[in-house]
């Protein structure tokens, strides 16, 4: 007779089958708790990241220093009269002729001052070869010096013998020290710009009338812009110019501009004597 008690195919089929039924309930039971809970996000892979550390107080560190720019020293002849008189920046000397002086700066408030002063600011009709303030000093790159001309050779009436081919050939050079370098400078172009009271320009001669008259706005110069305008001034310079020095100038080149009357007397007409740096 067959035995109840003992287990039947059946019955460990069904117990089976209620197995699978209670893994399949667990297994999904903790989906759906993982997915609750995120933890089947994906998992960024695990970067080494090197970190830096500051030098420590004890390692060395190179470090560039840049040396101060040292001060110009005055020329030694200069420092004597530049303690009687501040207001000078150099000397200027045409060798073979009576040119021979210290040249000073006028104040700011008194541009023309040392046109009727001394080197020792005293009153003087004479008056000493000097530059405008606003040329800020001797690096100006066409700078201006002016003088009286005067009747018996002094200040600038040899200059005004520049007029004459002959004079320059027999006194191509001029000799300008600032007060911490000597320079030669080489004449290159001589010409006369004329002025109107009533209109307070001056303008290239023999160029006549305002309206088509050249200007000659360089007074107040403070440095060139660019080529062209350099340029410029080089051309009309060579147009207006007495005669042909042959004398080179280039962009870049410091010139020096001496401004004095054409003649001894009364006259609208200034000579102006352009020459160009040289060296060695």
């Amino acid at each position: 007779m067959f035995d109840k008690t003992k287990p039947t195919i059946e019955t460990g089929l069904g117990r089976l089958r209620w197995v699978i039924l209670g893994v399949v309930l667990t297994l999904t039971v903790g989906a759906a708790i993982m997915l609750a809970t995120g933890d089947l996000r994906p998992v960024a892979p695990e970067v080494e990241i090197a970190v830096q550390t500051p030098p420590s107080e004890t390692e060395e560190t190179t470090t560039t220093e840049v040396e101060p720019t040292p001060e110009p020293k005055m020329l030694a002849r200069f420092k004597d009269l530049y303690a009687q008189n501040s207001d000078l920046v150099g000397w200027i000397h045409i060798p073979g002729t009576g040119v021979d002086y210290p040249v000073l700066q006028s104040p700011e408030d008194d541009w023309d001052f040392y046109l009727s002063h001394d080197f020792y600011r005293e009153a003087d009709s004479r008056g000493i070869p000097y530059i405008w303030p606003q040329q800020q000093g001797t690096d100006n790159d066409l700078l201006f010096v002016y003088a009286h001309n005067l009747p018996g050779g002094s200040m600038f009436s040899e200059v005004a013998q520049y007029r004459d081919r002959g004079y320059f050939e027999d006194h191509p050079m001029i000799e300008f020290s600032t007060l911490y370098e000597e320079r030669r400078f080489e004449v290159a172009f001589v010409f006369y710009v004329w002025s109107r009271d009533d209109v307070g320009s001056y303008y290239y001669h023999p160029d006549t009338g305002t309206e088509n008259a050249t200007p000659f706005p360089y007074l107040l110069h403070e440095g060139w812009q660019n080529q062209e305008e350099f340029d410029y001034f080089i051309e009309q310079n060579r147009i207006h110019a007495l005669y042909e020095t042959g004398t080179e100038v280039t962009y870049g080149d410091r010139m020096l501009a001496l401004w004095t009357c054409a003649t001894t007397g009364a006259s609208d007409l200034r000579l102006i004597v352009v020459a160009v740096e040289k060296q060695g």
